[in-house]
């Protein structure tokens, strides 16, 4: 694909449109450079923004690669929350964009819309380089701001110049979106594709930060390069509904939304007067977490101490490996529910804290509907379900003690430790102000440091406990194996490894945090090899009594089958893990074929109707009655 070029006006040289091929130009010009200045030991000053990524280079947003494409984006289509400033020129992700010429509206891929130069399909106009007068004066405003002249901005210029220079987002973010006067931010079009519930735009038009959460991998399939003796942080996966937690300076709120952008109106009661002391403190602290109830998790934790009997735990200092993991991890839970209090024996009964008579019982269907009800369809039933949920927090996505505010280039440890102190000093203060404050509703999800030859007994015992799983993260991405001075391979912890790539860029890391080039911090909106979820699924048999046809381009096809429960009282669609071929045969001959038959389902649990929870069909086992199954 060629570049298309243009002449520059009154003047010599070319001025071309970045396409595919010129970023890729880019990247390699910009790699080769920074390889260069690091041989020569001016790798710091090789620190610029460039299109590629990787230690000793910033990895380039759409914001910056192209700000007068990036001017035309009005919203993607999968999520509200996603803005030029936050997706690479390279991004394969959907988005909304309007033609600057005749105001066009349409959807095309990110990178596809960049190779062929921001072109409008319609009037096939594209955006100009130089930008009208609004974006030189933003230009001119930006360069200002280097020579500020008031005392404060002297003193914030004179702190940001003695770290390294922040990325050049900050300065395009509040131009780098259609301008809301023409009512190009809410296009009733994207809105029908990623609509909030009562956001009133806010997350489009006001916040320019990335607040999109981190997501998880696969343990199964990263736990190849974690080291016998990498130290682990695990912790239970909760069964509950993804939330962020940030605050609106304008209308001093709190708000809670989902990691899609829709605004959450099920936290007034009680998590929200939580929380309100830690944001008025720091207004640019976004938690993240999840709503949830684990009072039925408390009360068979409960029971699984007295079972698991009484053991001792070690000391802070003793070695991991001496440490009985279960116990351990059960003792990490109750501290995170109950405090910092000693009890003989070590491991405490959960019934021995004072706690609700009876534990709450929320299905996860009743928890859905709980948290996504408004304010203005809340019944008194559902506002009693809504004042029964928790806020769990489990990482801090910005905060002030943050170099640069942000947590993308510090580690979780550093992280995790921030959020210990905050919600140290939330629940003192709530206790303190806070009339009959529970301190239930605000809990950090508990940490237990092992390594990869415990997790398996974790696992099980989080699931003893009623968790569907475990989450694992670690300090850095990748192996952590390194390179010995004879040249075989030995094993490197993950804080040595951030240590060693902070030391090959040639800036010193901070004390306990990582530096801008780590691959340990929080990965806004991406799925980071440093979170990674560990869960056993179970499978059983049902019998096929129907089936479902495929919708659209799959008409003619198998959709799913319909099982039946044991009981006979509830009907349930299973889809099965087969290819096109086969879900086109067996649409063909599920009547004559698999009615009547035994299909083996794997699922994550069961709900309080016998309904299995995420099913998915493996294989037509044979007939109901078992007599022909291998």
């Amino acid at each position: 694909m060629k570049a298309t070029v243009l002449r520059r006006p009154g003047g010599s040289g070319l001025v071309g449109y970045p396409t595919l091929l010129r970023l890729r130009a880019v990247k390699r010009v910009a790699t080769a450079k920074v390889k260069g200045t690091a041989r020569s030991g001016r790798a710091k000053e090789a620190a610029a923004p460039t299109a590629g990524s990787g230690h000793g280079s910033h990895k380039l947003s759409l914001a910056e690669f192209h700000p007068a494409i990036a001017r035309t984006w009005i919203a993607a289509a999968s999520n509200k929350m996603l803005q030029p400033q936050h997706v690479a020129p390279d991004s394969r992700k959907l988005a909304w964009w309007i033609c600057p010429s005749c105001h066009h509206q349409h959807n095309k891929r990110i990178d596809l819309h960049l190779a062929a130069g921001g072109a409008c399909p319609k009037c096939e106009a594209k955006p100009t380089l130089a930008g009208g007068a609004s974006v030189k004066k933003s230009a001119s405003s930006s360069r200002g701001a280097s020579n500020p002249a008031s005392p404060l901005r002297k003193k914030q210029a004179s702190a940001a110049s003695a770290h390294e220079p922040v990325p050049a987002a900050a300065a395009l973010r509040h131009r780098c979106r259609p301008n809301s006067t023409l009512d190009t931010i809410a296009a009733r079009n994207a809105n029908l594709l990623s609509k909030s519930v009562a956001d009133n735009q806010y997350l489009r038009v006001q916040e320019t930060r990335n607040l999109l959460p981190m997501l998880a991998k696969s343990y199964d399939k990263e736990r190849w390069k974690i080291a016998p003796a990498e130290v682990l942080q695990v912790s239970p996966k909760l069964d509950g509904i993804r939330c962020v937690a940030a605050y609106r300076i304008d209308t001093k709120q709190v708000l809670f939304f989902s990691r899609s952008g829709t605004l959450f109106e099920c936290c007034d009661d009680a998590i929200e007067p939580a929380l309100r002391y830690l944001f008025e403190k720091d207004p640019t602290l976004v938690l993240d977490g999840e709503l949830y109830n684990d009072s039925i998790n408390l009360a068979q934790l409960s029971t699984a101490c007295k079972t698991a009997g009484k053991t001792t735990p070690p000391p802070p200092t003793a070695a991991l490996a001496e440490a009985d993991p279960v116990l351990a991890f059960y003792n990490a839970l109750l501290v995170a529910a109950y405090g910092k209090k000693k009890h003989k024996g070590g491991c405490a009964p959960a019934a021995a804290v004072p706690q609700a008579d009876a534990p709450t019982v929320i299905r996860f269907d009743q928890l859905t509907s709980a948290i996504r009800t408004t304010r203005q369809w809340r019944t008194p039933e559902v506002a009693a379900l809504q004042r029964q949920l928790q806020y769990h927090v489990f990482d801090v996505l910005y905060s002030r003690e943050f170099p640069y505010g942000r947590g993308s280039a510090v580690p979780f440890s550093v992280r995790y430790g921030v959020l210990e102190r905050l919600l140290a000093s939330a629940t003192a203060y709530n206790l303190a102000h806070i009339s009959q404050y529970n301190p239930l509703v605000l809990r950090r999800v508990p940490s237990y440091s092992c390594t990869i030859d415990a997790v398996d007994a974790v696992l099980q015992a989080a699931i003893r406990v009623g968790y569907e799983g475990i989450m694992i993260r670690r300090e850095c991405q990748g192996a952590t194996t390194a390179a010995g001075k004879d040249g075989s391979e030995k094993v490197e912890s993950a804080t040595k490894k951030i240590k060693r790539c902070a030391a090959s860029s040639g800036s010193k890391a901070g004390a306990g945090a990582a530096t801008a080039n780590s691959d340990g911090g929080y990965g806004y909106g991406q799925r980071s090899s440093t979170l990674l979820k560990y869960k056993v699924m179970q499978d059983a048999e049902y019998v096929i009594v129907g089936a479902v046809e495929g919708s659209g381009k799959w008409k003619g096809f198998l959709g799913s089958f319909i099982c039946v429960t044991p009981d006979k009282k509830h009907r349930f669609t299973v889809t099965p893990a087969s290819t096109d071929a086969d879900k086109q045969r067996m649409w063909q001959s599920w009547k004559t074929v698999y009615k009547g038959k035994a299909l083996t389902v794997q699922y994550q649990e069961i709900t309080a109707d016998g309904v299995p929870r995420f099913p998915v069909g493996k294989c037509v086992r044979g007939a109901a009655d078992g007599r022909d199954w291998l």
